[in-house]
């Protein structure tokens, strides 16, 4: 069998093409949304970990190093990120919780209105009262 009008696929490709180059473009920021956000939640857990091992003192600034250390490892870029411990003492046992903010930048994906999200995480740990406390 043969087709009369060989333009017809080329017209069907010319009307389909551009929808599906926009659903795969979705699909792309959905999965990066979604494994970005899970390796904030880790960065966070992370960080409220590592500060639970250390001197109460010393938690901030453990707890900030960790946090950055670890977004950068899994290569996670925030256009700006903010770091804040909150210690429960009022607990037995005492906790440490970690919040990470990160303003992740979309100007690549701009042609489809995504433009820059903020993600929050937080972790709670338990503060190891042999090695926190003096």
């Amino acid at each position: 069998m043969r087709r009369r009008d060989p333009g017809v696929v080329s017209s069907e490709v010319a009307i389909i093409a551009p929808a599906l180059i926009v659903v795969a473009l979705f699909v792309h920021y959905g999965g990066t949304a979604v494994t970005t956000n899970s390796r904030i939640h880790h960065a966070a857990a992370t960080a409220a970990r590592a500060a639970s091992l250390v001197r109460m003192t010393a938690m901030p600034a453990v707890a900030d190093e960790v946090a950055r250390a670890t977004l950068a490892d899994n290569g996670v870029t925030c256009s700006s990120n903010d770091v804040a411990v909150a210690v429960d003492g009022s607990r037995d046992p005492k906790v440490v919780t970690v919040r990470v903010q990160c303003t992740l930048d979309r100007t690549t994906l701009s042609p489809l209105g995504v433009g820059s999200r903020r993600v929050t995480a937080e972790a709670t740990e338990v503060i190891d009262r042999w090695r926190a406390e003096p």
